[in-house]
């Protein structure tokens, strides 16, 4: 990690995809993790509101879609709880057949193409079984071909870890699915149980 000119750790650089109200960042706050909040993207103006309010982004991105990878900040760490809808039984399970599933090919052209240290992405439990298990085998399948990440993913419940606490509000219990991945040797998997 880098250092700043006082000998310090530099604050990490962190971006977000389909933002919501930034968990994650709350997450980090709560911590103690010094960041520098590069970008975040949402399409819902509610959110971008308080999103402005709240960690003022140095850029603030209204459709993923729309945005040019290659003008993108480049992040320490990125975090994307992609569209659930696609992948839950309330959207019917449609996977990459719904166009919100697609977004997943967005958050990878970004994690190619710039490379973050670390990455994050959430969703819900579905997503492992939607289609047979062809979504995911396709996001896993993706995301090892970059042969730079060590990755680690598993299913867990917002009741069990106070930081999933914060990131999803899950009155039903239902759990989320995680992927952590990282450039570096961090023992993710160790962390996660």
């Amino acid at each position: 990690m880098e250092h700043d000119i006082t000998g310090r750790l530099r604050a990490i650089y962190v971006g977000t995809d389909c933002s919501g109200m930034e968990a994650p960042l709350v997450a980090l706050r709560q911590l103690g993790i010094r960041f520098k909040h590069r970008f975040s993207c949402e399409n819902d103006r509610h959110a971008r509101t308080v999103l402005r309010a709240n960690f003022a982004p140095d850029i603030l991105y209204r459709d993923i879609r729309a945005r040019s990878v290659c003008n993108s900040p480049e992040v320490d760490l990125y975090v994307a709880g992609f569209p659930c809808q696609s992948f839950s039984s309330a959207g019917h399970r449609m996977g990459f057949v719904d166009a919100r599933g697609t977004i997943f090919a967005d958050i990878f052209a970004y994690i190619a193409r710039k490379e973050p240290r670390a990455f994050i992405l959430e969703n819900v439990v579905g997503l492992l079984h939607v289609q047979g298990g062809q979504c995911f085998a396709t996001i896993v399948d993706a995301l090892t071909k970059l042969c730079i990440y060590n990755m680690y993913w598993q299913k867990l419940n917002a009741s069990d870890m106070v930081f999933l606490d914060i990131y999803c509000w899950n009155p039903e219990g239902l759990g989320h699915w995680f992927f952590i991945s990282s450039a570096d040797q961090v023992p993710w998997h160790q962390a996660l149980s």
